[in-house]
């Protein structure tokens, strides 16, 4: 499969080329499941419930399915009084059956999203059913405190490592050990350089380089360096090809999808 942009850019409609495709904020596709299961739904409300139910939108409710508003935002898995004054609450943790979204999409009640066919999306609510069905697992940042006997705001260093509370829920490190510490590889192979670190399922990571230490700092124009929520835990390895004599120095930034 091509990247749409980037074999328009070939084709020449644009007036400058476009190089840094790889970088571009897209939607997940529901099978690719490089994504995590999360964006791979919220990719699929984006795409089939956002032109009505985002802020100021036609939708009635309260939820927004925007897939750049933050889950804890989104008014997805919280209750709200909609416009009418019911409480509203779209998708019920670990509770498919009941969650309003998905009996919508069954066609019980309204049918949404309200397309001119009686055909059910199996592939969809297959795939909102098992979101649902994970949720309970998702932890905010009050939890994982609450878990770790932490209180305090997000800037805590409680093991005095050097890096904050927020900083060691986003990287899954143990925020009452110092010597847990989340940390980038940078290796000079026979041929090429690697960099590599251990990543999280659920959290994007986006590599930068810099040729100075101080300032300049710009995305990696990677193929792997996709600004999408991985799919599972594991290591990220970006082969960043031959070795120069330039300096040039690499950081990675995580963040909340």
């Amino acid at each position: 499969m091509v990247n749409q942009i980037a074999a328009i850019s070939d084709a020449g409609y644009f007036t400058t080329p476009v190089t840094n495709h790889y970088l571009l904020p897209a939607l997940a596709s529901t099978t690719n499941l490089n994504n995590s299961l999360e964006f791979r739904a919220r990719s699929y409300l984006a795409a089939n419930c956002s032109q009505c139910h985002q802020r100021f939108g036609w939708g009635f409710g309260l939820w927004d399915a925007r897939v750049g508003t933050p889950l804890a935002e989104a008014g997805l898995i919280t209750q709200e009084y909609n416009d009418y004054g019911y409480l509203d609450q779209v998708m019920i943790p670990g509770d498919p059956a009941n969650s309003p979204i998905l009996q919508r999409m069954q066609g019980i009640g309204q049918r949404m999203p309200p397309l001119g066919s009686s055909i059910l999306d199996q592939a969809g609510i297959n795939l909102l059913t098992e979101w649902v069905q994970s949720l309970p697992y998702r932890q905010s940042f009050s939890q994982w405190q609450s878990a770790h006997g932490l209180t305090g705001p997000g800037s805590s260093d409680s093991d005095g490592d050097g890096t904050s509370d927020y900083q060691e829920y986003l990287a899954g490190t143990d925020p009452q050990d110092p010597v847990s510490i989340w940390k980038t590889t940078l290796a000079k192979l026979s041929d090429h350089v690697e960099l590599s670190f251990n990543n999280l399922s659920n959290r994007i990571y986006e590599v930068q380089w810099s040729s100075n230490l101080l300032s300049g700092w710009q995305a990696l124009d990677h193929p792997n360096n996709v600004p999408n929520p991985k799919g599972s835990a594991g290591t990220s390895i970006l082969n960043l090809g031959a070795s120069t004599n330039a300096n040039r120095f690499y950081r990675v930034q995580i963040h909340e999808p």
